[in-house]
């Protein structure tokens, strides 16, 4: 086999060129956002921080994430071609999947950002200087490299010599291993049940993290201190909450049986658009500084050269 077939939805011309500016609109405000928050922590030195160096790193994620995508999508709407390379696919699916994983990894790191940063303010600037950051982001990366591309490869070398159709817009591994010429229920069930575990374990150390983190906030004998405390943590656990959501649904949408392929199309798609979109607006809305930054940002854009 020397392609695959992008099967997605199939709709006719005149409804793919009415999906093709919704989606163009969706990819360009992912773009917008998270290059927004970009802009805006460099621009201002308040939010030169931990966390919101983690947060530049969750922006420039979701704008791989959507760039290994929505452009596929959209040309295949615009142009009606929906092949793709064997090799082509391979590569997508291994760069979509380790992004994936980087951002369960980054959002383990914020939970302990937030962590010390409750539970043991003292020592907080000393373990959490640049070094440290950048080693927890390096980490991250390399180790969900290495945790995805050896089942990619090894998915790569079964034989494929049947159908060809996926029934996505892109190339994910639950609908490609499927259309491998070998033990296809227990291929596809040991791949789905390491993929649970690889996302499980990031999962729980979050919830250890909020777990601690309650428990120090309520020996704090104050109610304000307990709101500060836990105020802080509020971006962060609704981009958790949205991020493992759409993960677990899109999870649930491929073992459940006699569901309509657009379904899970649908559900797959929520996973790699949602968060993209969410991001940027949680940690713009609830932090003023960054609002004000952004404010900052878009008068000088208004404003004429003789006025800056």
């Amino acid at each position: 086999m020397t392609e695959f077939i992008l099967a997605g939805f199939q709709y006719t011309y005149v409804i793919q060129m009415i999906l093709f500016p919704l989606f163009l609109f969706i990819y360009l405000t992912i773009l917008l956002g998270n290059c927004v928050i970009l802009a805006a922590v460099i621009k201002n030195e308040k939010l030169q921080k931990p966390m919101y160096f983690f947060v530049c790193n969750l922006a420039i994620l979701d704008i791989l994430l959507t760039s290994v995508t929505l452009p596929r999508i959209l040309f295949q709407f615009l142009t009606g071609v929906n092949v793709i390379s064997f090799a082509a696919c391979f590569a997508q699916l291994c760069i979509l999947h380790s992004l994936l994983l980087t951002e369960a990894f980054i959002l383990v790191v914020m939970a302990y950002d937030r962590y010390l940063a409750i539970c043991n303010p003292l020592h907080y600037t000393m373990i959490m200087t640049n070094k440290v950051n950048t080693l927890f982001v390096v980490i991250a990366w390399v180790t969900a490299i290495f945790l995805i591309v050896p089942p990619v490869l090894l998915t790569a070398q079964l034989p494929f010599c049947g159908p060809n159709k996926i029934p996505s817009f892109f190339c994910e591994h639950v609908f490609v291993i499927r259309l491998a010429k070998t033990d296809a229920p227990s291929s596809y069930d040991s791949g789905l049940f390491i993929g649970i575990i690889i996302s499980l374990l990031p999962f729980l150390l979050v919830v250890f993290s909020y777990i601690k983190i309650l428990i120090s906030a309520l020996k704090v004998s104050s109610q304000d201190g307990i709101q500060k405390g836990l105020s802080t943590c509020t971006s962060h656990l609704l981009v958790v909450l949205i991020y493992y959501t759409t993960s677990g649904i899109s999870t649930v949408s491929y073992k459940v049986e006699n569901m309509p392929d657009t379904v899970r199309v649908v559900c797959s798609l929520s996973f790699i658009i949602l968060t993209p979109i969410a991001n940027p607006m949680i940690y713009t809305l609830r932090n003023r500084d960054m609002k004000l930054t952004i404010a900052k940002i878009a008068r000088l854009g208004k404003s004429t050269p003789g006025e800056r």
